[in-house]
């Protein structure tokens, strides 16, 4: 361990300890003594204190005011009590020298128990009573007579005046060795086994202390309470992180001024600036709560630092050391993810995390709506322009919003000043293509998609593949042809639903061109429209595929093509449905339900007829022919069509009516009944499109089937009961918050901006995979491998995404060796498996039998399972067989086996098997179509 004093000082310790610890002496320096030598001879240190301690307290109980008297100086309650004036010794108080008094204070001296502490405190309490050691030995103790000799030179001066060992140097030195304790004891704590020290200069490590508002100069010994007590510039000099110590207490300082909001922190590493940041945040009146959001997964920088999971073990460490685990919170998710359930404002957000422009910016998109104006936005490695910081300032600098205050070495420190558009950073061009702008409820959705994405600096336009014909309905977005839209680069083309004639089929097809960037198909109804959904599918070939409704479940749509697939629900526009405060009934003489003139009315209409005159039914959108087959309620008033309401028009008729009821029997997501809930109508709804937000009973009476009995009964229910009315509108308000268009917007854009360009294959979201196989596809067949995997040793030959290694980890298996061919599956795996230390995958081509035989040295002679899992009909005809015997030679006890029945018998695998010693156990047909095959799995002859 490195001392930060001079040699000479550690040979006076040592000889200093050699006389008063009954000869234990150190031995070597202090770097040259190992981590758990140190620990122990703390804990040597300790004992000796205690037994001294032990003295102590039996001499106050016999009356010795000498010994009560240093007793009061070590007590750490009376201590707390002295003012700056104290030091010299106890007030002249008589009853701090009452025995009886002191022993209320102190344990009884034959209480031989001693509590537990943990490491920090131990050393806190043991350098606490050393302080004073040396004063104690001066004052208790007769210094030793020794009688005076002459000088050598004869001059009659005594030499050892001048010896380093003459009491006021040595005094000095002591001094200097208590105001330096503290620090020593940090240093202790905060370095790793067997890593170098650093050596930082005199100023580095000076006792510079950040002021407290409340009283300047604040230390750790006189921190008030809930301050951080440490050491900030000593700590920030020898913290492992990428923050300098003029940054970090920059950094604490904008904590400690931030008054509006949380402090978010994007990146931690292994929380050096979180430090710096709960320490100014603890100093703050405001005490505004720290956030670190680090998911702590495999990443390799922009300059080409390594990150991942072991930086959270040093993260934890850094925040129990230090005390900041009182001030901070850690969210080990991505930003995007944890920004989607963010609630509040933030007064200083720092982003430190991804550096490459889309990283930077898919971090500001995400998080800086959050930001109260007056907030601080800051930015780590913001000068160097080759990388993502720099770039997003100037943007945000050329939106008027923000202003630079602060730049501090390579840390830029900006304010927000307006509200206003949200920044134009990483601002998109979307094109949207339709048959002909219509009115529909599909196109309408991209319409108000479109005004909240524009609010955030994108821009959205529509093509119109029937140029010719007049548009049904204006837009505030621009109209283009194929021509004039195939002129233009786009950033991501959104084709909405199925609604495509054949005759399109070839300017769908012509969107696969590179102009027009990433495609995304939108899923619009329920599977009643497959059909239609496939053929577009098939035209346009999507890079992605958004459902908007819950209907489409995993393995309902494997036989669409994308590289993954999103389920994003519908939205509402909140600020134009709210009402403000909870309303009564709209109609005092009447019961006004209200519903879609276009969608399967009937229902409504009949269940009408079925009540008495004061309910009536005002129904919106294109009638039809409505009217002819209602003339009976027409003509006694009992019905309205009100035709298709522009948009202005809608809160008005939803605050008229007493209830609303929805009547389709297919929908994706169903606008009125969203709309109902937002504008605090109650809700009668089938579960066609209202599965997000409709729950029966609490939120709205819903309906198996749109039968006119069931519909009139619950129209009773809500008329004779106005307080279930209330209830299930308040309800219906609190869920249909959640949908607001702000967040729609953030997350399909975080879709579209995901960097993972690979294909998936299992759908687990929250696996953070979005392929379009159930994860059964993949354990189908294994359910005995699973229940038998615990402390077992696993090899896993195509590994895919990792979701059987993850499942094998959760039933207790020992080790889990992967092999997988494609990186970015590789990559996944590791993600998946994160949180098993016993997971290990590794990118290899299995078609390779050289390759293997390498990669094969490397492990273990054998694995108690080998898994050959839906590899064996990807693999070359002339190696396949080869990796079969080697997976073989491998699997000391069971070897699981997948492929497709015609390879079963065209490569006669179960006879090669029992040539290779292994008897087939069980097997399970492929019942999912996932092309994979039948799952068998072999015992090795012999085994149980």
């Amino acid at each position: 361990m490195q001392d930060i004093r001079g040699g000479d000082q550690q040979d006076g310790r040592r000889r200093r300890d050699q006389r008063h610890r009954s000869g234990r002496v150190w031995r070597g320096h202090d770097h040259q003594i190992d981590h758990h030598q140190r620990q122990r001879r703390h804990r040597r240190r300790a004992g000796f204190r205690h037994q001294r301690r032990d003295r102590q307290c039996r001499g106050e109980r016999q009356g010795h005011p000498r010994r009560a008297r240093h007793q009061w100086r070590s007590s750490d309650r009376a201590r707390s009590q002295r003012g700056p004036d104290d030091r010299a010794g106890p007030p002249d108080d008589p009853q701090l020298h009452d025995p009886e008094l002191l022993g209320e204070r102190r344990r009884p001296s034959g209480d031989r128990q001693r509590p537990r502490l943990h490491h920090g405190q131990l050393h806190h309490q043991h350098d606490h009573r050393l302080q004073h050691q040396g004063q104690r030995r001066r004052q208790h103790r007769q210094p030793r007579q020794r009688r005076a000799r002459p000088a050598r030179d004869g001059r009659g001066e005594d030499r050892r005046a001048q010896h380093p060992r003459h009491e006021p140097f040595r005094a000095e030195r002591q001094r200097r060795r208590h105001s330096e304790l503290e620090w020593r004891r940090r240093d202790f704590l905060w370095q790793q086994p067997h890593q170098e020290r650093r050596r930082a200069d005199s100023d580095a490590v000076a006792a510079v202390r950040w002021p407290c508002p409340a009283s300047a100069g604040l230390g750790p010994a006189d921190a008030g309470e809930g301050i951080l007590n440490i050491d900030l510039s000593a700590f920030l000099a020898g913290a492992r992180g990428g923050v300098t110590v003029e940054e970090g207490v920059a950094l604490a300082r904008h904590a400690a001024e931030s008054r509006s909001g949380a402090i978010v922190e994007i990146g931690s590493f292994r929380g050096k600036s979180a430090v710096a940041l709960a320490y100014g945040a603890s100093q703050s009146q405001a005490g505004a709560a720290v956030v670190c959001v680090e998911p702590h997964a495999e990443f390799t920088g922009v300059y080409g630092g390594k990150f991942g999971p072991e930086d959270r073990a040093a993260f934890f460490r850094v925040m129990l050391e230090t005390g900041a685990y009182e001030h901070v919170s850690l969210v080990n998710l991505r930003s995007r993810d944890a920004a989607r359930a963010w609630v509040g404002p933030i007064g200083l957000l720092f982003i430190d995390g991804d550096h490459t422009l889309r990283g930077v910016s898919t971090d500001v998109e995400a998080w800086e709506k959050h930001v109260a104006v007056g907030g601080v936005v800051v930015f780590d490695d913001a000068i160097d322009r080759k990388i993502g910081p720099a770039r997003v300032i100037d943007q945000l600098l050329a939106s008027g919003r923000f202003e630079r205050i602060e730049t501090v070495n390579k840390i830029v420190f900006l304010r927000k000043l307006s509200a206003g558009p949200r920044s134009p950073v990483g601002a998109k061009r979307i094109l949207v293509p339709c048959k002909h702008l219509t009115g529909s409820g599909g196109l309408l959705r991209f319409e108000r998609f479109g005004r909240a994405a524009r609010s955030r600096g994108h821009h959205l336009a529509y093509l119109q593949l029937d140029h010719g014909a007049a548009p049904l309905r204006s837009s505030e977005f621009e109209v283009l042809s194929p021509e004039e839209a195939s002129a233009r680069d786009w950033d991501v083309t959104m084709i909405p639903g199925g609604g495509f004639a054949p005759r399109h089929e070839d300017a769908l097809k012509a969107l696969r061109a590179a102009n027009f960037g990433l495609r995304m198909q939108h899923i619009l109804n329920d599977e009643t429209r497959r059909d239609r959904f496939l053929r577009v599918n098939s035209a346009v070939a999507p890079d992605l595929v958004v459902f908007n409704n819950r209907h489409w479940r995993p393995g309902s749509f494997t036989t669409f093509r994308a590289r993954r697939f999103h389920v994003l629900e519908g939205a509402v526009d909140l600020a134009a449905f709210f009402p403000a405060p909870l309303r009564e009934r709209a109609h005092e003489d009447a019961f006004v339900v209200g519903g879609l003139a276009n969608k399967n009315p009937e229902p409504l209409l009949a269940a009408a007829r079925m009540l008495d005159e004061k309910v009536r039914v005002e129904l919106i959108g294109p009638p039809g022919d409505l009217a002819a087959g209602a003339a009976d309620l027409l003509a006694s008033g009992r019905l309205k069509l009100l035709g298709s309401l522009d948009e202005a028009s809608l809160p008005a008729f939803y605050r008229g009516l007493d209830c609303v009821v929805h009547c389709e029997t297919f929908a994706g997501w169903a606008n009125l009944g969203a709309e109902a809930l937002a504008s605090g109508a109650p809700l009668i709804a089938t579960r066609h499109g209202t599965l997000a937000f409709a729950a029966a009973e609490q939120t709205a009476i819903v309906l198996e089937r749109p039968e006119p009995r069931a519909i009139a009964d619950a129209i009773v229910r809500l008329r004779d009961d106005p307080a279930l009315g209330r209830r299930l509108a308040a309800n219906g308000r609190d869920t249909i918050a959640r949908f607001g268009w702000d967040a729609y917007v953030d997350r399909l854009l975080e879709i579209v901006d995901d960097p993972d360009a690979s294909t998936h294959y299992t759908m687990a979201p929250e696996l953070g995979l979005f392929g379009k196989w159930p994860i059964d596809t993949r354990l189908d067949g294994l359910s005995g491998v699973l229940d038998a995997c615990a402390g077992r040793s696993v090899l896993d030959l195509g590994a895919a995404e990792g979701v059987v290694a993850r499942a094998l980890c959760e039933k207790g298996a020992a080790s889990v060796e992967g092999f997988e061919l494609d990186p970015a599956r590789v990559g996944r795996a590791r993600r998946v498996c994160a949180g098993y230390d016993g997971a290990r995958f590794a990118c290899l081509d299995l078609g390779d039998l050289a390759a293997v035989d390498r990669a094969f040295a490397a492990t273990p002679q054998s694995f108690d399972v080998v898994l050959h899992l839906g590899l064996h009909h990807h693999l070359p005809a002339r190696t396949r067989m080869g990796l079969l015997e080697r997976a073989a030679a491998k699997a000391r006890k069971v070897l699981a086996f997948r492929t497709s029945r015609k390879l079963y018998e065209a490569d006669g695998v179960v006879a090669r098997l029992a040539e290779l010693g292994f008897r087939l156990e069980n097997e399970t047909a492929d019942t999912h179509g996932a092309e994979m095959g039948d799952a068998k799995v072999f015992l090795r002859i012999g085994e149980p």
